[in-house]
């Protein structure tokens, strides 16, 4: 560096002390190169009078031996500096190392109610299906039935007929809550009512955030382009036509979202 650097440091003694010593001067470096760069000091942003305390010149080398663990975990740069005596050049990279490229995201929190904005599936064909499946409609019609469930079966073809006959920007999934123990009977139901949708296999995920939900099968509910539901949800299957009832329910929401 162009000009000694002083910095205000506790009295230190033993291994604690020790490893406080060395990120402190760390920092204290990181600070040297940025206050060099706008003609500053450190003395111009540290109180003077910190009680009792004693000054550290960083070109001072620490003399009692520096355990090896210890300098590991601060970056290339500094242990050059404080085993070798080496003044250190170069951008803070160089003296810390890079950063974690890999950083821990943060996990998905659930809101309360029905969920669809964020979530991982597959189909009965295997496929991954995420809320992406969305993304390109104004509504999606999303019904959610078990394969012991009577009412659900008989409403089927008329999901299926309905779901041939859709516009453009709306769509039609279901839910199959117990599809994993149950795939072969799903599929049989699916492919006598005449469907050609998407069927999500339940999973544990799906069960918090959208199954817990449900009072009873089937229930259906809708969802824009983001996985957020619009309107309420319809428990059990309307009654009169299916077809008919649930094209009007998906009007309503087309509706609501300023689709129609």
């Amino acid at each position: 560096m162009s000009k000694d650097i002083t910095v205000i440091f506790e009295n230190h003694q033993g291994e604690n002390d020790m490893k406080k010593f060395i990120l402190c001067t760390a920092m204290v470096m990181a600070l040297g190169f940025a206050f060099s760069a706008c003609e500053m000091s450190l003395e111009d942003v540290v109180p003077e009078d910190l009680g009792e305390t004693v000054n550290l010149i960083l070109t001072n080398i620490p003399s009692e031996p520096v355990d090896p663990d210890i300098i590991s975990q601060i970056g290339p740069g500094v242990s050059a500096f404080l085993t070798q005596g080496a003044e250190p050049t170069g951008s803070i990279t160089d003296i810390f190392g890079e950063a974690d490229p890999t950083p821990t995201p943060t996990p998905y929190v659930p809101k309360d109610g029905f969920d669809l904005t964020h979530f991982s599936a597959v189909d009965l064909d295997g496929n991954e299906v995420n809320e992406e499946i969305f993304k390109n409609y104004d509504i999606t019609m999303v019904n959610i039935w078990a394969t012991w469930c009577g009412y659900c079966v008989e409403e089927m073809p008329g999901i299926a007929d309905l779901y041939k006959d859709l516009p453009t920007n709306v769509n039609i999934i279901t839910l199959c809550d117990d599809a994993a123990e149950a795939k072969n009977t799903a599929a049989a139901i699916l492919k006598k009512a005449g469907a050609e949708f998407t069927t999500l296999v339940g999973n544990a995920q799906l069960a918090t955030q959208v199954v817990d939900y449900v009072s009873g099968f089937p229930t259906t509910i809708f969802v824009d382009s983001n996985g957020e539901v619009v309107g309420k949800e319809q428990i059990g299957a309307p009654r009169g036509d299916v077809k008919t009832a649930y094209q009007n329910l998906i009007n309503s929401a087309l509706k609501q979202i300023g689709k129609q």
